[in-house]
């Protein structure tokens, strides 16, 4: 896995600087440094707006009592969108581009979800008393089981003052 990670660190680069070079030499350094920018510029602003409705779908899943596990992972991924737009070349800006485009996320969201489903699995179920939950989380085999209170907020009865 290092030397993958360190195979990247380094090829990406030099790939980056390789195409580059070759689109300067057909248009010019000033037109590809501007389109570079462009990308950027228009990147972040299709992030910030795909990012923000990726929040306000969780939002509205948590307050549904419902796993917001796709919008989660869709904001995962159009965060490493984000990076790749705001690193510098067109290979990086392509692949951010591509992961910007609804089908091709949803695509590799299915993936990414059917691969590490079995990793991580949570189970939850109500206890005899009311207010509590028990929590059961499978990670590789070893389980962990938790208990907890729900959060809601305590209204206090008419007539008391609230703390």
């Amino acid at each position: 896995m290092f030397l993958l990670v360190l195979l990247l660190i380094i090829a990406v680069p030099v790939a980056e600087l390789i195409v580059m070079f070759k689109v300067a030499g057909a248009f010019g350094w000033l037109e590809t440094l501007s389109v570079l920018l462009l990308i950027s510029f228009a990147g972040a602003w299709l992030v910030k707006r795909q990012g923000i409705r990726t929040v306000m779908r969780i939002q509205r899943d948590l307050s549904e009592g419902i796993m917001p596990t796709k919008s989660v992972v869709d904001g995962l991924l159009i965060l490493i969108a984000g990076a790749l737009l705001f690193t510098p070349g067109f290979i990086t800006d392509a692949l951010g581009i591509l992961l910007l485009f609804p089908p091709t996320r949803i695509a590799l969201r299915g993936l990414l979800i059917h691969r590490y489903q079995s990793r991580l699995e949570v189970y939850k179920t109500n206890a005899a008393r009311p207010g509590r939950m028990w929590t059961r989380i499978v990670v590789n085999d070893d389980i962990i089981d938790a208990e907890g209170t729900e959060t809601r907020p305590r209204r206090p009865p008419k007539g008391e003052l609230e703390p």
